[in-house]
């Protein structure tokens, strides 16, 4: 599904994935990563640090960990 999604990809994304994140894990989400830019599509894998119990929910209970990263990402595209 992630290389069909790189392959039709028009602009580049930012992948946030905590170390924690008990929806996901750490690896498989590198797995889909990799599909996708072996496809074809442009993208940033962010990498972020372990958050309380469950890192799923590192968004909006630590913006500073992810948002310099996001923040230079669209600086890197342009905006």
């Amino acid at each position: 599904m992630f290389a069909d999604y790189g392959k039709a990809a028009k602009v580049p994304t930012a992948w946030f994935y905590s170390e924690n994140d008990r929806f996901w894990g750490k690896d498989l989400l590198k797995e889909w990563f990799n599909a996708f830019v072996a496809s074809g599509g442009k993208g940033k894998f962010v990498q972020m640090p372990a958050y309380q119990r469950n890192g799923h929910s590192i968004f909006t209970g630590n913006l500073d960990a992810w948002k310099p990263a996001f923040e230079e990402f669209l600086k890197e595209i342009g905006f």
